[in-house]
């Protein structure tokens, strides 16, 4: 079935999502589609209406292009207050759009977001499959989906300032502190978010094309965009004008298409723009395969530096000391991170198990897919990671990298002494505990330098923005039963009300200092 069928079908309210940072020109995109609706009943929400700075007759009589006037009530041009919607789409947005989609009397629905939002988190709440009895909060997003639906992903991006904010080492606290994140939000890097609105779009609308030197700098641009995301429409614009029918009711949001579009991926997986990873104006891209681990130390040294024109790596990496768990690299600019994933399968007890006593499962498309990175002797562990840039040079990079790998000598050893290896890279915090090794003895490391000593007093978190007070009673708890690869809690609590519980993590969001 075609996309035009299922938008004759679906009566559900067409919502178009704009993305961009603050001088991006998503609000001149907005005052743009008001001045130039074409007859179309357009409905907006914006985070701040003063920056919209919408003039009194275009808000009063909106005209369309047949000179027509359609009067419009303030209350159908909406403000959110109070910070960013991208986390999963806040309480008055929910409330927001369905009064919109409920009155029947607009054609789209449009929603400016933040610039600091991120928008993956806003686009997966909109296309959640809700059962039955899932309790209040996932209610309020199903009678938000029977009433709505998203159409487009769009983000707009400041071509002229694109290679400066993805070389930016600023965090998004200290770039958008006008926006007043979170403490959450803004120890996300500035490059990341860039990164983000440009994987996660529908539409990607190069603006300010006008400001480009050259075609050439303008060339750069659009092929690492297209690198980036190859599956978005780019269209480039001056003042961000733009024809209104490449953004609204476009019928091409697909959740699973949105997911995978990032060129990363599709480089993973050899469905990238060019199989030979070669380039127009010097954008290019490989992917490095190796099957031996990092050395901790030599990777941290290594990522200390930037390495001379890559813009962008992402996947999965070995490292020696961390040998059951799949690191998950991201790079974006001269932003490195490297965070713990889940398991490798091959460390994965309950994977084997369940392979062991099911052995129909092998047949599973999913399950072979799997078992096909696997190895011997160590399975599916490796280094895969995508490399994007300008003017790259393959060989150097590869070199760069090789140099980071175990030797030989140090390969032959195996993971118990691997394990010994000096290692700065970032503590990760412990798996949850559906995934604990039941053979392999569990990382200690995250109980060091607890800030709380046994009959401290704090405050635990029992439940959602729920507290109790209690008194450390042990620290490095374990409790009964507890496989090897479990790690121990921080501490055992004894409550006020005599119940004794542990707190996982030694994190303020778990256990904190009484507020006095």
């Amino acid at each position: 079935m075609s996309s035009s069928m299922k938008i004759e079908k679906d009566t559900r309210l067409p919502v178009t999502v704009l993305s961009g940072f603050l001088g991006s020109g998503k609000t001149t995109m907005m005052k743009h589609l008001l001045e130039n609706k074409k007859g179309m009943k357009i409905a907006i929400i914006v985070n701040d209406l003063a920056e919209l700075n919408i003039d009194a007759s275009l808000i009063g009589a909106a005209k369309n292009a047949g000179g027509e006037v359609e009067k419009m009530e303030n209350r159908d041009l909406v403000e959110l207050q109070n910070g960013c919607i991208c986390c999963n789409l806040r309480e008055d947005l929910l409330v927001q759009v369905y009064k919109m989609a409920t009155k029947r009397k607009f054609d789209y629905l449009v929603i400016e977001s933040s610039g600091i939002c991120e928008p993956k988190p806003i686009a997966e709440t909109f296309a959640m499959k809700i059962g039955e009895d899932c309790g209040p909060a996932m209610n309020r997003i199903k009678i938000l989906n029977s009433a709505a639906r998203l159409d487009t992903m769009v983000s707009v991006v400041d071509c002229h300032r694109f290679h400066e904010n993805l070389q930016s080492l600023e965090n998004v606290a200290k770039k958008f502190k006008d926006y007043k994140p979170t403490e959450e939000e803004g120890k996300a890097s500035v490059a990341d978010l860039l990164i983000e609105q440009v994987e996660y779009a529908n539409v990607i609308v190069l603006n300010k094309i006008d400001l480009m030197k050259d075609e050439k700098e303008l060339a750069l641009v659009r092929n690492l965009v297209k690198r980036l995301n190859p599956v978005a429409k780019i269209y480039e614009t001056t003042y961000s004008k733009i024809d209104p029918s490449k953004i609204l009711n476009t019928g091409i949001f697909e959740i699973e298409t949105l997911l995978n579009s990032a060129g990363w991926l599709k480089e993973m997986t050899d469905e990238g723009p060019d199989h030979d990873h070669a380039g127009e104006f010097g954008i290019t891209s490989f992917v490095y395969k190796r099957r031996k681990p990092f050395h901790p130390e030599r990777l941290f040294k290594c990522l200390d530096k930037s390495i001379k024109g890559v813009m962008r790596s992402k996947g999965y990496s070995w490292i020696a000391t961390r040998h059951n768990r799949m690191a998950e690299w991201n790079n974006a600019g001269r932003i490195f991170r490297i965070e713990g994933g889940g398991p490798w399968f091959d460390a994965n007890v309950r994977f084997k198990t369940a392979i062991k006593q099911h052995p129909q499962l092998l047949k599973q498309p999913q399950v072979q897919q799997i078992l096909n990175d696997f190895v011997e002797p160590y399975g599916d562990r490796r280094q895969e990671l995508v490399i994007i840039g300008e003017n790259i040079d393959e060989k150097k990079v590869t070199k760069i990298l090789d140099d980071c790998l175990l030797t030989e000598a140090e390969f032959k050893k195996g993971p118990k002494e691997w394990r010994k290896l000096k290692d700065s890279l970032p503590k990760w915090e412990p798996l949850p505990f559906m995934f604990e090794d039941d053979e392999e003895e569990a990382d200690e490391s995250h109980l060091e330098n607890l800030r709380f000593k046994v009959g401290d007093r704090v405050e635990c978190c029992v439940g959602t923005n729920e507290w109790a007070i209690g008194k450390i009673v042990k620290l490095k708890y374990r409790g009964p039963g507890w496989p090897k690869g479990r790690p121990s809690a921080p501490y055992q609590i004894k409550l006020d009300s005599g119940a004794l519980i542990f707190a996982p993590f030694d994190d303020d969001r778990v256990v904190r200092a009484p507020k006095s």
